[in-house]
């Protein structure tokens, strides 16, 4: 599945006297000096870089719940619920030009000049656990209830990423099934991880009386 959000920040940020788009050099435009440093013609992103990302996104979630009355006054209840998610996205990075009159040649090229691919793949897991024991009774004008419990949360979550630029004169086609970092120049090659585990377990205790309720 197609996967590219564009943001509308750049473009409520770009100064209203920037050009958009050089006709004769049929290049979008860069911004002006005092802002190219720090963004890029909003039609980089709407136009150059539309459909360079592909995610794939997974979700599953359910829960259990039962449910036990005994010896007339108590109830028992328990409750399970798993959440489980697993994402994975790929994305190029193409080579682009614009037009800018400062520069020799009147063309700038963004970024370092070469094409390049990433891709990362994250999985996460809630799961949760609730027990519940109550006791109720009531004689004459009195009545009470208690309540003692206690829940458990579980939240793990591993995440892996890596990139590469092309090679020498090995332009990298903008291609979704070439979208993988293994055809990258391993010399370039970049990686990172994240994972981590979670877990509380907390208590409660309630006891409610009543007279004449």
């Amino acid at each position: 599945a197609a996967a590219d959000t564009k943001s509308v920040a750049t473009a409520l940020r770009a100064a209203p006297v920037a050009h958009v788009f050089n006709s004769e050099y049929g290049l979008y435009t860069s911004l002006p000096g005092f802002q190219k440093a720090q963004m890029n013609n909003p039609m980089v992103d709407v136009d150059l870089k539309a459909n360079t990302t592909k995610a794939e996104n997974y979700r599953g979630s359910g829960n259990v719940y039962g449910q036990w009355d005994f010896l007339k006054h108590f109830q028992f209840k328990a409750m399970f619920s798993l959440d489980y998610a697993s994402n994975s996205t790929r994305t190029y990075t193409p080579v682009i030009q614009v037009y800018d009159a400062s520069v020799e040649g009147d063309i700038a090229t963004l970024g370092n000049g070469k094409t390049g691919v990433s891709q990362a793949k994250e999985t996460e897991m809630k799961v949760q656990s609730d027990y519940l024991l109550t006791y109720t009774n009531s004689w004459g004008d009195h009545s009470v209830t208690a309540t003692a419990g206690f829940t458990t949360y579980y939240n793990k979550l591993e995440n892996l990423n890596g990139a590469r630029t092309q090679g020498v004169g090995l332009v990298i086609p903008d291609n979704p099934d070439k979208w993988y970092v293994s055809i990258g120049d391993a010399a370039t090659a970049t990686n990172g991880s994240t994972q981590w585990e979670r877990s509380t377990v907390s208590v409660l205790a309630r006891v409610l009386y009543n007279y004449k309720g």
